[in-house]
């Protein structure tokens, strides 16, 4: 099967698995992609920086026919995510922005999509790494922070950004 015949699509794992799901797919050699974010963890007598799963319990899979049932048959592995009624498909363009945005080493945090969310002002990126991207601003205790929806898994990126990196579009 031709590569672009292949569709990026999303598997939910079971709590805290996400690691050990993309371990066992890379041994079976099924394409997939965990993204990861450092942070820094305290204990009571140490502190350390991990790398932790940018989206909680979610790995992105893009697996052949013949691979697609044996994805869910690795321990950890659940369901693939649905959307609509569907297996949502995450297009290559949304994988890229979330490695290009991991590899800038922002400051990232993915939360959900509250449908109640008051939408703000729409803005581009003119400086950086990031330049170019398109999104909307989200004001949250004084710091402001630019959101990249992802609406086939439900999904927000929150980067936080200096304001002089940011210009409205207008409407």
């Amino acid at each position: 099967m031709h590569e672009q015949e292949l569709h990026w699509t999303v598997i939910y794992v079971a709590s805290r698995q996400e690691k050990a799901v993309a371990r066992r797919l890379e041994q079976l050699q099924v394409e997939h992609y965990l993204p990861l974010v450092a942070r820094i963890r305290i204990w009571s007598d140490r502190r350390k920086k991990v790398e932790m799963p940018l989206f909680n319990g979610y790995v992105f899979v893009r697996p052949s026919r013949l691979q697609r049932d044996l994805v869910l048959q690795q321990p950890g592995a659940v369901a693939y995510v649905r959307y609509n009624g569907k297996p949502a498909r995450v297009g290559e363009d949304e994988i890229q922005t979330i490695r290009r945005l991991i590899a800038c080493g922002y400051d990232l945090e993915a939360t959900g999509i509250d449908a109640s969310t008051e939408p703000g002002t729409m803005v581009r990126i003119t400086q950086g790494p990031l330049s170019g991207f398109e999104g909307e601003i989200v004001h949250t205790s004084g710091a402001q922070h630019f959101l990249i929806a992802l609406y086939s898994i439900e999904q927000n990126i929150r980067v936080k950004l200096p304001a002089e990196a940011l210009e409205a579009i207008p409407s």
